[in-house]
């Protein structure tokens, strides 16, 4: 979210598509929280165990939910009264805990508590108070966060497995960024250029998968050397995030060209089909003149804010000057004339 404001994105669409799926990233940990203790083996195991769970998971937890936004409301209303903001920070955090004990009571795990938590104080009519109270703790908590992630970072292991590591990231990176590639432009309808600047962009991982990795070795399904990896992973994809974003907007502004170049050509074969009333290949001068309708003194198009005769339009789409303009002419003084206007007006 910080690259995309920094590079201002948030309006745009490619912009809007990435933050859809950060959203949607963060979203699909809740259930993954859910599901590792079923498949570790230490949650429940005959059926119904599973189906109690699923009750206390869907009714249980949904009535905490619904509850807690009610209690919520009326906590935060005596909250506001108080006009204090240090009280603010302590109501939220006095969710986030409480919210992780109704889960852990239920069954489900703290963290999941916790994001519903969030979800319910995204939901509060305080929420941008809440916000702008507990945003300065933001850069300490996330530093304290990626602090603790970077001492799970084992170099001397990275540098032992370096061609499974490098592999690996590899391989996610490809991965990650062809199905993001392929969701901007089939799910989100974006442009060939807005979905790879998506792609590349949100290539590298993200920190969720440090709770989910952690908690998957608690449970015993990760290895501790197996889990190190992944996390070293994880780590140096998210470290070339500021270099992903430089490169997202580099090819995304190429590919913008090179299908602007297309298009034009397009136009302008599909103009020069028109005047090229014999279709022998080729525009005479007699052929132009009866396209334009305007006789040799008419005003045809303008260039560098001057408008052009027919005289001069025939001469400078007649590059190398034999008296008749080309299929190839016509495409150069098509993106010359008509896109290098547009781009000009743009910048």
């Amino acid at each position: 979210l910080p690259e995309l404001k920094q590079r201002g994105w948030e309006d745009r669409a490619d912009g809007i598509a990435a933050l859809a799926v950060l959203l949607l990233q963060d979203i699909a940990v809740a259930p993954l929280l859910v599901i590792l203790p079923l498949v570790a083996g230490s949650g429940p195991q005959s059926p119904q165990e599973l189906g109690i769970l699923v009750s206390k998971a869907t009714f249980g937890f949904g009535a905490v939910l619904a509850v807690g936004s009610v209690l919520l409301r009326e906590l935060f209303n005596v909250v506001a009264k108080s006009k204090s903001s240090e009280t603010f920070v302590a109501a939220a955090l006095l969710v986030a805990i409480g919210m992780g004990t109704a889960a852990d009571q239920l069954g489900l795990s703290t963290t999941t508590g916790a994001f519903a938590a969030g979800v319910l104080l995204a939901g509060s009519q305080y929420r941008q108070q809440i916000e702008a109270d507990i945003k300065p703790f933001e850069g300490i908590l996330l530093g304290i966060f990626f602090m603790t992630a970077g001492a799970n970072l084992n170099p001397g292991l990275c540098i032992e497995e370096w061609p499974t590591l490098l592999s690996g990231i590899i391989a996610f990176l490809g991965a990650k960024l062809g199905l993001l590639f392929g969701l901007g432009a089939f799910a989100f309808g974006l442009t060939r250029a807005e979905a790879i600047r998506v792609a590349l962009l949100l290539a590298g991982g993200g920190e969720f998968a440090f709770i989910v990795f952690k908690l998957a070795e608690d449970l015993g399904l990760l290895g501790e050397r197996l889990g190190s990896l992944l996390t070293a992973s994880v780590i140096i994809s998210m470290s070339l995030t500021p270099l992903l974003g430089s490169l997202a907007e580099y090819v995304g502004d190429q590919v913008d060209r090179i299908d602007a170049d297309t298009s034009a050509n397009k136009k302008a074969d599909e103009l020069f089909d028109v005047i090229d009333a014999d279709g022998d290949g080729f525009i005479e001068m007699e052929e132009l003149r009866k396209y334009l309708g305007g006789g040799g003194t008419a005003a045809a198009v303008t260039e560098g804010g001057k408008n052009l005769t027919f005289e001069q339009l025939f001469a400078m789409l007649d590059e190398n000057g034999d008296g008749v303009i080309s299929r190839e002419e016509m495409r150069q003084g098509y993106l010359e004339l008509i896109l290098g206007k547009q781009r000009d007006s743009a910048q």
